[in-house]
């Protein structure tokens, strides 16, 4: 049987202490420095535990992991300004049982948590081969010292050489946090030698990425030869760009590369003819109808030895299903029941959602009517308009710009002609609303421009500033946890919060998964050159978090590309937040 113990416990933010491991720590808490001198007093053993959400600052039992470590305190020192530095080592792991605050500081119960080692495995040689994935990690990114290297090396037991690797690389708090739970001591190498070998691939793309923006800059500044811009050279330079935008918000000199891919492109297109799959996709606004036809057919066909062949040469992943528009019956007769308010709010029908999805219409449009504001869904009612209005991001994505400031021009000429300047335009599909504070800002022959004062929102922004105003609705309980897989664009322009706080603001506990970009990124993960670097990008962390996560936790995804990822290579559904609103809003009040 095993024995139970009782310790002070340490929670601890953006860090998972392993056995073996000295680290100082900065304690500021007066929980923590209350445990801390409390051990001090005896035999200065203490729990080490990491919290799922480093911003929680009183955690309790459901914020932190339940396994941890025992630490032994080796040095203390009280700072001037109250908090305490602390040098902990890290001796075994242990399995919490029990949590009690007793408002003093945290204590748990707790018992020892043991190796698994199968009878007679040899683990020496995949502990050997661990230490020369860190060696060849260390020879490019330079993050941990040869003296800690050949420290390691001197390691006898393949589990402590596994812990002192996994304390040294860098990898997400949950990857690590993963790696510490798992006692099989064959598993943990192994998780480690992966998220090495993927720490190595990320960092020979990222050379790459910035190998393009240097011969993209060379090209725009007349460095390359004649003709050098607009040839096939530079479109295989460009090609596995995915447009995320992540270096608009994380590179040091600001390069938006999807603009610049934009802008290549547009000047590439007119020298060179456009794949099949690349002209329906950037036309797919205009070619719905066709898309309705030859989708279901597709589907069917797809997969048979000839025709696949004929796919793939076309350009499309004959490992992807093409979506399916749908009937908007329910959503016409959704739309046409609201009932009349003074309050309206422009719905921003993109078109991934009113033809694919249209589902998380419905959603919107009911949480919306919950606050009182009727809904306008340009073209659903007598505006003229023979199609819905387009922000123009499949065109921008093929550098179809004069295509893409045709579109805008349509939404300017609705806003003026109808005379809605002051009405909210909410949006749900991210990289279509977001489109309105970047490209649409830029673009050329976007006419009318300086007259559009309209705000535009996020569904989940524009709900949250509801709730803020005293626009309260009563919700049902939700007790899911929810796990959200933030859009790449989100993440560029720091429009994350909106969604984080409005679900703190209705006391659902969330967390954010820490994920790059799903690799679907609009049509590229359709593409059939990109669908294996597609299923790489998602499986480096989205997918593995997703496949870990509780069955019952309720994973959100707003982008259209997202979800469909998630949906090809998970066994669970990712979610569009409107449909968690639904459920919170809808059938009460």
């Amino acid at each position: 049987m095993d024995v139970k113990i009782t310790l002070p416990l340490l929670p601890l933010r953006d860090i998972v202490v392993f056995p073996s491991m000295v680290i100082p720590l900065f304690v500021g808490r007066d929980k923590s420095i209350s445990a801390l001198n409390e051990v001090m007093k005896k035999d200065k053993k203490i729990i080490l535990v990491t919290q799922k959400n480093s911003e929680i600052d009183d955690p309790k039992k459901t914020d932190i992991f339940m396994y941890g470590c025992e630490g032994n305190i080796l040095q203390l020192l009280k700072l001037p300004d109250g908090t305490v530095k602390v040098l902990v080592e890290g001796i075994k792991r242990v399995k919490i049982l029990d949590f009690k605050d007793n408002d003093k500081f945290i204590t748990c119960e707790y018992t020892y948590y043991s190796d698994v080692i199968v009878k007679d495995e040899d683990l020496f040689p995949l502990a050997a081969t661990a230490l020369r994935r860190l060696e060849k990690l260390t020879s490019i990114n330079k993050k941990v010292s040869s003296e800690t290297i050949n420290t390691i090396k001197q390691l006898k037991d393949p589990s402590q050489i596994a812990d002192n690797i996994a304390s040294h690389i860098t990898a997400t708090i949950s990857e690590k946090q993963l790696i510490f739970e798992t006692a099989d001591v064959k598993k943990r190498l192994n998780a480690i030698i992966k998220i090495m070998e993927s720490e190595t691939s990320i960092i020979g793309v990222e050379k790459r990425i910035r190998g393009r923006a240097n011969t993209l800059r060379l090209a725009l500044s007349n460095q390359l030869p004649e003709g050098s811009f607009a040839s096939k050279e530079m479109y295989e330079t460009m090609e596995l760009c995915v447009s995320c935008k992540a270096c608009q918000r994380e590179c040091p000199m600001s390069v938006d590369m999807a603009k610049m891919k934009s802008e290549f492109l547009s000047h590439y297109y007119k020298k060179f003819s456009m794949r099949i799959k690349d002209r329906i996709t950037s036309e797919m606004p205009r070619l719905i109808w066709l898309l309705k036809i030859i989708a279901p057919i597709f589907n069917k066909i797809k997969n048979f030895p000839l025709i696949s062949s004929i796919v793939e040469k076309f350009g499309f992943a004959v490992e992807r299903n093409m979506p399916e528009v749908q009937n908007q019956n329910t959503l016409r007769e959704i739309y046409n029941d609201q009932t009349f308010s003074e309050k309206k709010v422009i719905l921003f029908a993109d078109t991934f959602n009113v033809n694919f999805e249209n589902q998380n219409l419905i959603y919107s449009i009911k949480v919306l009517n919950k606050f009182g504001y009727q809904a306008i869904i340009p073209s659903f009612g007598k505006d003229k308009l023979d199609r819905p209005l387009c922000c123009g991001r499949t065109y921008i994505s093929y550098g179809q710009l004069d295509k893409a400031s045709k579109e805008l021009n349509r939404f300017n000429d609705y806003i003026i002609n109808n005379n809605y300047f002051n009405l909210p335009v909410v949006g749900i599909e991210p990289s279509c609303l977001l489109t309105f504070n970047d490209e649409y800002q830029k673009l050329k022959n976007v006419n009318n421009r300086e007259k559009i004062k309209n705000k535009f929102y996020l569904l989940e922004e524009f709900i949250l500033e509801q709730i803020k105003n005293d626009n309260k609705v009563k919700t049902n309980k939700f007790d899911q946890n929810v796990l959200i897989h933030g859009h790449c664009h989100q993440k560029s322009q720091d429009r994350m919060k909106g969604l984080t706080n409005l679900l703190s603001e209705l006391k659902i506990n969330n967390k954010m998964i820490d994920s790059s970009c799903c690799g679907m990124a609009g049509s590229f993960g359709y593409d059939s050159k990109n669908y294996e670097v597609s299923k790489k990008m998602a499986n480096l962390s989205l997918i593995p978090a997703i496949n870990n996560s509780d069955e019952a936790d309720f994973i959100i995804a707003n982008g259209t590309s997202c979800r469909h990822q998630i949906s090809d290579l998970s066994h669970k559904k990712g979610k569009h937040v409107s449909e968690l609103l639904f459920k919170i809003f809808e059938t009460v009040n």
